[in-house]
């Protein structure tokens, strides 16, 4: 039989992994978001430049990362939250 205090303590993990997920879910759409967007200012900086695709060859690549890519690109403070945790090896 669980106690109110094991009951308590177990809401308290469950509403901390919801909150983890929710903020995982929110940073990396904001990722993906900051890729497309970087994308698209790549489109507009060569329509600008007439045709001048230079710039192309550093945010294209960098935009395609942030939309595709699974590992956290953009430093914040969520990203040196992880980093904490990850060194004082919680999950």
């Amino acid at each position: 039989m669980i106690g109110y205090t094991d009951a308590m303590n177990q809401d308290r993990s469950r509403r901390r992994a919801a909150r983890e997920r929710r903020e995982r879910k929110k940073y990396f759409a904001m990722q993906k978001l900051n890729g497309v967007a970087l994308l698209i200012f790549t489109a507009v900086a060569i329509k600008i430049l007439e045709g001048d695709a230079t710039i192309a060859f550093i945010t294209v690549p960098l935009g395609l990362s942030m939309l595709l890519s699974k590992e956290m690109l953009i430093i914040n403070k969520y990203y040196w939250k992880c980093e904490e945790k990850a060194e004082r090896g919680v999950q």
